[in-house]
């Protein structure tokens, strides 16, 4: 099925789940590893947390780049306490800072580069919930074939079991060999409970990472196949990384600290202050007597950086560009390191996969059907062809185990570039 097709699927079964009846809630949920990523992606509610950074990022950027609230004062004095001859003086005025630099142009472009770095952490969320939810689903997928391979080793076993015991009461076997078989039979058991242990602790997790209700009855529509042909995998390059949700956010991160220690360097350079101020004095001046005088005035305040040049903030911004700049090669460096050691180990298993099915299995098949005729022929026991059916099942156990971990490999593989593969 076609990605854009398997994404659709997965937001309409979201949206048919959201609006599920309570009734229809204890309905089984079948999911395929697609719809399952989809259904996170929408109900998620740690990412759902976290989009909320993108808002408060835009209303940061809302606010920023604004000039500071003008101020009103308001000046008043008199002579009662004193002469008591009638002077006052009344003065109104207001005062704006302006900055000097491009102090304010620089917080905006700051602000910008946030909401950026917002939407590259929701990203990076989005990227590692994918991973967790697909890694649940193979583990589950995993744990139910485990088990029903369970189930047919504890058929071939019960069947040995009846066959030695109808051998005991001829006096063909001895009640020790039958002791022995119950005895593996109690340890499959016991491994199937450890296994059905797993997958309800796996099955609620991945409930939580759904947002879906404690009681959802879940299922996992996910079979393990060998695929027809080895994945493939593009080169990993810096250019094909560049956009890598963690690797961006990392630029960003250099980006905003070159432009803070810019704004560090504007910020030598306090804001100017200019008023506007209207100032009304009644004095007493002999022998003229009372009189008032009025006066409209403007007044400026430069701060000089002399003492603090900012010098301080300055280098620290610098280092810190320095740190991430360093941070960010590093990042490169480990994502194209952890994604070969990954695309080694899956070209090693998949090669273990062909061998096992080329090999193997084919052997042990054809022993299978070489010991069927010699029972059949009165050469061998039902007790060694049971052993060889048993045989079978562990050689599939061990099979289910490669292809898992190759499944998981890719999986692995697929988060740490955030590219697809290619291939069946």
């Amino acid at each position: 099925m076609h990605t854009t097709h398997r994404y659709f699927l997965g937001c309409l079964t979201a949206a048919i789940l959201l609006h599920i009846s309570p009734l229809q809630a204890q309905e089984r949920l079948t999911l395929s590893k697609e719809t399952a990523v989809a259904l996170a992606l929408q109900n998620n509610m740690s990412l759902a947390a976290a989009r909320i950074t993108v808002e408060q990022a835009e209303a940061r950027r809302t606010q920023a780049g604004r000039l500071s609230n003008p101020e009103l004062k308001i000046d008043y004095a008199n002579d009662r306490t004193f002469n008591n001859e009638g002077e006052y003086r009344l003065g109104i005025g207001f005062e704006q800072k302006f900055p000097v630099t491009k102090r304010l142009s620089l917080l905006k472009q700051i602000a910008d580069i946030e909401i950026e770095l917002a939407q590259s952490e929701i990203q990076n969320h989005e990227r590692y919930l994918r991973r967790e939810v697909e890694t649940n689903v193979l583990i589950i997928a995993q744990t139910t074939e485990q088990i029903e391979l369970r189930e047919s080793q504890i058929l071939i076993l019960q069947q040995l079991a009846e066959f030695v015991e109808s051998r005991v009461r001829i006096g063909e076997a001895s009640n020790f060999e039958v002791n022995q078989i119950k005895l593996e039979l109690f340890s499959v058991h016991e491994e199937i409970h450890e296994l059905e242990n797993d997958r309800t602790e796996e099955i609620g997790h991945l409930r939580h990472l759904l947002g879906l209700a404690l009681d959802t009855p879940l299922q996992i529509d996910y079979a393990y196949t060998k695929p027809k042909a080895a994945k493939q995998l593009p080169t990993v390059t810096d250019s094909l990384l560049r956009e890598h949700p963690a690797i961006r956010q990392k630029r960003l991160l250099a980006q905003i600290a070159g432009s803070q220690t810019t704004l560090a360097m504007a910020n030598r350079w306090e804001d100017i202050t200019v008023g506007l101020f209207l100032n009304n004095n009644r004095g007493v001046d002999q022998p003229i007597g009372r009189k008032t005088d009025n006066f409209l005035g403007l007044t400026l305040k430069v701060p000089m950086p002399i003492h603090n040049n900012n010098q301080g903030r300055i280098a620290e911004r610098r280092l810190q560009q320095r740190q991430f700049e360093l941070e960010l090669e590093a990042l490169v460096l480990e994502k194209r390191s952890t994604a070969h050691t990954l695309e080694i180990k899956m070209t090693n298993l998949y090669k273990q996969i062909d061998e096992y099915e080329a090999e193997v299995t084919e052997l042990v098949d054809q022993n299978l059907r070489d010991m069927n005729d010699a029972y059949e022929s009165g050469l061998i026991s039902l007790t060694e062809l049971f052993r060889t059916q048993e045989q079978r099942l562990k050689i599939e156990i061990f099979q289910l185990t490669l292809l898992h971990d190759y499944e998981q490999s890719l999986v692995d593989w697929t988060a740490t570039t955030n590219l697809k593969a290619q291939g069946s």
